[in-house]
């Protein structure tokens, strides 16, 4: 309810939006990998609250920069009322996500953040000088591919360690877990663009190279290089988990993750 604050109509239509099936993906990293006794901390909730504010009003700017006419099978919003309209509702969601960080003391995790909302911009202005450029090089394309996506699930995870108290060394295998866990992650996005219809996906196929983003699927033998480099991320990905306290359930977490990246959509 923090991000309902519009009229009527337009609070309607982002409900739609934030209860439209969304898979949650970060929100619930988050939360599987918090230890037992921060799950219901009031920090990790705020943290919850922002993670998934901030995801929401990342998907309605990608859905104005790239024209997309559906999302999670509803009617985007810069269709439903004007892209001016869109972009300041995603605004307000954005700033609503930051006021419910505003009660944390601790600056360690305000920094994170801090380097995180950089990075994704950095991410999306990469993306864009990148645009009806076929020749885009596979490092160009993977350091796109971590600031707008990887970077995100690498602080998510670092945030759940950081709150549980564990050490430098185990800190290190969250943040490379949740890294190599965002980059297997988008490049089944990448796969999932290029191979299937829009029914399957609830919003546009082929929405990339529509709009001009040419990913490594659509290069030569690309997506079977995409499948074998999306299995090497996620065999990281595992690989730290593994080495995780016990005490985070971790065959939990490993189960979810592995689940996340068999998804066939």
């Amino acid at each position: 309810s923090r991000f309902l604050i519009f009229n009527d109509k337009q609070n309607k239509a982002l409900r739609a939006l934030m209860t439209a099936g969304g898979k949650q993906t970060r929100l619930t990293l988050f939360y599987h990998a918090l230890s037992k006794r921060q799950l219901k901390h009031s920090d990790a909730l705020a943290i919850g609250v922002a993670i998934e504010g901030i995801h929401l009003a990342s998907l309605i700017h990608d859905d104005i920069i790239d024209g997309a006419n559906i999302r999670r099978h509803q009617q985007t919003l810069h269709e439903r009322f004007s892209p001016f309209i869109a972009l300041h509702m995603g605004n307000v969601v954005f700033t609503q996500s930051l006021l419910a960080l505003a009660d944390i003391e601790d600056r360690d995790v305000h920094d994170v953040f801090s380097r995180l909302f950089y990075q994704m911009v950095r991410g999306e202005i990469k993306q864009q000088s990148n645009q009806d450029n076929r020749n885009v090089s596979l490092y160009r394309y993977l350091k796109v591919m971590r600031d707008k996506t990887a970077l995100f699930v690498e602080s998510i995870m670092y945030l759940a360690g950081y709150l549980s108290g564990y050490d430098t060394d185990t800190l290190t295998h969250y943040r490379r877990s949740g890294y190599n866990i965002g980059m297997a992650y988008q490049l089944k996005d990448d796969l999932f663009d290029y191979l299937s219809t829009e029914a399957t996906l609830g919003k546009p196929a082929l929405s990339d190279q529509k709009n001009g983003y040419y990913t490594l699927v659509s290069a030569t033998d690309g997506v079977n290089q995409s499948k074998r480099l999306a299995h090497r991320y996620i065999e990281r990905a595992l690989s730290h988990l593994r080495k995780l306290p016990p005490e985070l359930n971790r065959r939990e977490l490993i189960y979810y993750t592995t689940t996340l990246y068999k998804r066939t959509r």
